[in-house]
């Protein structure tokens, strides 16, 4: 079982990997190549994610298969309305367990209007799929962290608690729609 610094350290560096606009990989290079560090002199201190290698544009990430049925769901309890949220859809296990960006079946960047936002995805395949999702509330593209701790929403499909880190199986759904809970720490 994770501690909880390696399932927050996961969140973070797999949303950082998985989105970001600028940031996408080609192939998924295990954890150690990614700098995680942050001013421990500092309690308000953020945490600086860096990828340290090249990566493709998302705008690479397709948002629909050519076969398949619709995929739809409501993330809702959003506790703040402003930033954008972050969503990307996964079709397999190995891409979702080592958050392959190559592995992604559809991404989107969803305006935030009340406490839900709702995401559809056409012709996405048969699935199942794994979601995972995020607000970024700063506009950076990345999930933010104070110290080792998220300061800004997340969730995925699968996700009971902030803390949860589902397997695919746990975190497969099938076609249609569904709805997911965005999760705050602070």
């Amino acid at each position: 079982m994770p501690s909880f610094k390696q399932t927050v350290a996961g969140i973070a560096v797999s949303t950082v990997i998985v989105i970001g606009g600028a940031y996408m990989a080609y192939e998924m290079p295990s954890i150690s190549e990614y700098v995680v560090s942050y001013d421990s002199s500092f309690s308000d201190a953020v945490t600086q994610v860096e990828i340290v290698r090249e990566t493709p544009e998302i705008s690479q990430v397709a948002t629909t298969s050519p076969n398949g049925g619709d995929l739809s769901f409501t993330i809702y309890d959003i506790e703040r309305n402003y930033g954008k949220v972050i969503v990307m859809v996964y079709g397999d296990e190995d891409s979702y367990s080592t958050y392959d960006p190559n592995g992604l079946i559809a991404y989107d960047e969803l305006s935030i209007n009340g406490g839900t936002v709702h995401a559809s995805f056409e012709n996405i395949g048969e699935g199942p799929f794994a979601i995972s999702f995020f607000q970024d509330e700063d506009g950076n593209g990345d999930l933010t962290l104070q110290g080792e701790y998220p300061i800004e929403g997340y969730g995925g499909s699968g996700m009971k608690t902030p803390y949860s880190e589902p397997s695919f199986e746990k975190a497969s759904v099938g076609l249609g729609s569904h709805n997911f809970k965005m999760h705050y720490l602070k």
